[in-house]
């Protein structure tokens, strides 16, 4: 949500709302995370190169987590830091013994997930699975270019990441099935050639016109 409205209006639009540039006491946070109108979190929002140095903001959104927000109440600090470019996300759980951030990895393309159909543990078994946080030299990738194209965890080297463009962290593999597959597309000219037909084509199905009416005198 952007900034049109005042923040008092804004936090009853709906059980969450996210509003950008929140005032605190130290300067504006990013974004600033409300559920039922109560605040849980901040995002410190970066552009996408600083990917590589995401980490270096944690104690700027940390302030902004234990600061003291306009025009709510927060005796304590907010429990969900985020630290976030385009394509890169890091989270961090203030409650945890000792916190510490990580990474949220991408799990959107062809998942969807509402209030009717949540997201439950077994939508993240195969990913627990090949993560082994017990052995992290044992990981097995579900993905395969050959076995496996469809398999949604995919490990990288550190070779193959840096040598991106920009050590772009925006990577993809899986094809997202609500998009048309513009390989596949007919040729322009054949497209203007079914568009010009199909009037004429539909209009021969039409009854026959009853022709004008004539007035009775």
């Amino acid at each position: 949500m952007g900034r049109s409205g005042r923040p008092e209006d804004r936090l009853q639009r709906g059980p969450g709302v996210v509003i950008r540039e929140y005032r605190t006491d130290i300067g504006p946070a990013d974004y600033v995370l409300f559920v039922d109108r109560k605040p849980i979190g901040v995002v410190e929002a970066k552009l996408e190169d600083w990917g590589h140095r995401i980490t270096t903001v944690e104690s700027q959104s940390a302030r902004y987590a234990t600061a003291e927000l306009r025009w709510v109440n927060n005796d304590e600090p907010l429990p969900f830091v985020y630290e976030s470019t385009s394509v890169l996300t890091r989270f961090t759980d203030m409650r945890d013994p000792k916190p510490r951030s990580r990474e949220v990895f991408d799990y959107r393309t062809n998942i969807h997930h509402t209030l009717k159909k949540p997201m439950r543990f077994e939508d993240l078994a195969d990913f627990v699975r090949c993560y082994n946080p017990l052995n992290r030299h044992q990981r097995h990738a579900t993905w395969h270019q050959h076995d496996a194209p469809e398999g949604r965890w995919r490990s990288y080297s550190y070779e193959e990441l840096t040598a991106r463009e920009k050590t772009s962290l925006d990577v993809f593999w899986l094809k997202d099935k609500s998009l048309t597959n513009l390989d596949n597309l007919p040729d322009p000219d054949d497209l203007c050639r079914r568009n010009h037909r199909e009037p004429r084509s539909r209009a021969r199905q039409l009854p026959p016109s009853a022709g004008p009416s004539q007035a009775s005198g």
